[in-house]
């Protein structure tokens, strides 16, 4: 049976050809942000200006969809004129909404420009309806861009009290820094996503060819080696590999991009009103597929109802985008986070492991003492799970995970030792 309302897709736009390719493959509204230290993706050769945004939203009006522009970062002492100037320039060229963090931003934009519909960016970290009804009642914000550290039920339990619209992340990086509070960045460079409106700045960014690889390093410090035909991500802090007591893994955060399409109906029973994709320093290709493939999925979730089911070539089309070739449902899937509807949701890609039974023997706990155990693994699998609770057993990728166990890929990478603390892949890694 049909459903009345899905949620709207709101994709990402790091230039003309991007926005261009975000509307023109099915995107409800496209964000976006000016060339300047206003945005959190301030990338060169990336953004707006005023002439560029001009021409994109003529684009995307005549296609019928919106244009948000994410004016998302906090202030600095002295400078407060060049978010003010940007907030001004996107009233006057006609954006639906402006993306906005810091408070001060808010009341200025409330009160010089009453008819402006607001959105809370997901760097302002609201995480409970308080937050967000204080900056409805105080400021008029219309939508609130969830963190990525909630559960579904919290989600839920934010969509009946809270008195804006939800809007959550669908697709895309994840961030292990409170959404851009970033004290890595700051400790390496002495700036932060959310002061200068870029991670890992790229005048910090340095490629070494060296006799054991290529070396990634930001403001000289060594945040990645590669072997020889390996891929090399652009180098963040967060998701570098480590040597931590001997042995050398991704001591924070694992490549690997959120993926809720598994749980496309449960986000529309709920009344999300918007998902949302990142990646506005990714290709305008990328954005073209992971546009095309969410809008054919919320477009068979419309007509198809409590029978919607998956399509198996969209997940296989955005694994293949994914980050390290691995998607999760990250926080949404946290135990006890989802009233059981999930039922068999997947985190799949390259060393993906599926939340059904073991189906090659191995499974099951072994009545191992220590916290920490490699798994066995089939023949072929391409990853080793690491389990992060007191009786490890022995898993393959073919185990149950609820949200506790970490997938080390084979490439080299050896994992943590036994060791190693509790903590570092906890629930929902």
């Amino acid at each position: 049976m049909p459903i009345a309302t899905v949620p709207d897709l709101v994709c990402p736009a790091g230039g003309l050809p991007a926005l261009k390719a975000a509307v023109d493959n099915g995107a409800n509204s496209v964000y976006c942000g000016f060339r300047d230290a206003t945005n959190a993706r301030n990338f060169a050769g990336l953004n707006f200006d005023r002439k560029t945004l001009a021409e994109g939203l003529r684009h995307a009006h005549a296609a019928g969809a919106n244009v948000l522009v994410a004016i998302n970062t906090y202030p600095q002492a002295g400078r407060i004129d060049e978010w003010h100037r940007a907030i001004d320039v996107a009233a006057e060229l006609g954006v639906h909404a402006l993306i906005v963090a810091d408070m001060g931003l808010l009341a200025y934009a409330s009160r010089r420009h009453p008819s402006l519909r607001l959105h809370l960016s997901v760097q302002g970290s609201a995480t409970n309806y308080e937050a967000i009804n204080f900056c409805h009642r105080e400021f008029g914000v219309q939508r609130t861009v969830l963190p990525r550290v909630l559960t579904l039920a919290q989600v839920e339990h934010l969509v009946k009290h809270a008195e804006t619209e939800i809007e959550v992340f669908a697709f895309g990086s994840l961030c292990v820094m409170n959404e851009g509070r970033c004290w890595l960045s700051s400790y390496a460079t002495g700036e932060s996503p959310n002061t200068v409106g870029a991670c890992s700045p790229a005048k910090y960014v340095r490629w070494d060819n060296k006799p054991a690889g290529l070396e990634a390093r930001l403001n000289g410090i060594l945040i990645d080696r590669y072997g020889a035909g390996e891929k090399a991500g652009y180098p963040t802090l967060c998701k570098g590999r480590f040597e931590v007591s001997g042995a050398t893994y991704y001591a924070l955060e694992e490549p690997t991009s959120l993926n809720v399409l598994p749980m496309l109906p449960e986000l529309a029973r709920i009344g999300v009103a918007a998902i949302k994709v990142e990646g506005r320093q990714r290709s305008p290709a990328y954005v073209a597929k992971v546009t095309r493939t969410l809008r054919a999925a919320l477009d068979a979730l419309r007509v198809e109802g409590e029978d919607f089911a998956l399509r198996p070539a969209w997940q296989a089309d955005l694994s293949r985008l994914a980050e390290g070739q691995q998607v999760t449902l990250g926080a949404y899937n946290r135990p006890g986070g989802n009233g059981g509807r999930l039922g068999n949701a997947e985190r799949t890609g390259i060393g993906s492991a599926r939340a059904e039974p073991c189906r090659c023997g191995h499974g099951g706990c072994q009545g191992c003492s220590e916290p920490w155990r490699p798994a066995r693994h089939c023949a072929g699998a391409a990853a080793v799970l690491l389990v992060a609770h007191g009786c490890a057993g022995f898993l393959c990728r073919h185990c149950a995970v609820g949200g506790r166990y970490r997938v080390y890929r084979r490439n080299g990478v050896r994992a943590p030792p036994r060791t190693a603390p509790r903590g570092l892949a906890g629930p929902g890694s």
